[in-house]
């Protein structure tokens, strides 16, 4: 495992375990017993064996198109909450500077905005938290259903990080997730050849 990768899993072990569990029906059939509480651990996946991102097609809070082929190229975090839960509230704000933090050095970010009462919540959301990036609206879970079994999202929130290839590279279950854990993490794979 290169250094950096080996640096960001350690700093990714002092994650909070703290996640938001739900009952709502649109969870049935995401994991055996709906959601999950995360505990905050973080899934590194070696390169030879990283899953292919699906196609990710939907809306955008604000009723655009939005697709995962604009991000070719870059490393992409993909974070998956819910205005309701207070994991995904704590860590917004670090997203929201990490998006910006590491734009420059071809890092995208998408929200996937999931399992909420309607769209005017997920949109005061993103104003109150100064959320720069789009969020697809996914209500009923078809972007969650997308993901493979290995890497699909069961807490709330979740965090996957996408290498250049389009591959999934690491996935965090569950929060708050700290701006210093993400930012190492993603470094190291942004770096990778």
């Amino acid at each position: 495992m290169p250094p950096l990768l080996r640096h960001a899993l350690v700093a990714a072990a002092v994650i909070a375990a703290a996640g938001c569990a739900g009952r709502a029906t649109a969870a049935q059939g995401l994991h055996p017993g709906g959601y999950r509480a995360g505990d905050g651990a973080v899934k590194i996946i070696p390169q030879a064996q990283r899953p292919p991102l699906p196609t990710l097609r939907g809306t955008d809070l604000q009723g655009n198109v939005l697709t995962s082929s604009r991000y070719s190229g870059d490393v992409l975090v993909i974070n998956f909450w819910a205005s309701w839960c207070a994991p995904c509230v704590a860590e917004a704000p670090a997203f929201a500077q990490l998006a910006r933090d590491l734009h420059p050095m071809g890092v995208q970010f998408v929200g996937v905005d999931f399992r909420n009462d309607d769209r005017p919540n997920a949109q005061a959301f993103e104003h109150r938290y100064g959320v720069g990036y789009p969020s697809l609206y996914d209500p009923a879970s078809s972007v969650v259903l997308s993901f493979p079994q290995s890497v699909r999202p069961v807490a709330i929130p979740t965090t996957e990080v996408v290498d250049r290839t389009g591959h999934v590279a690491a996935v965090i279950y569950g929060g708050p997730v700290f701006y210093s854990t993400l930012k190492a993490l993603v470094t190291a794979i942004a770096a990778e050849s």
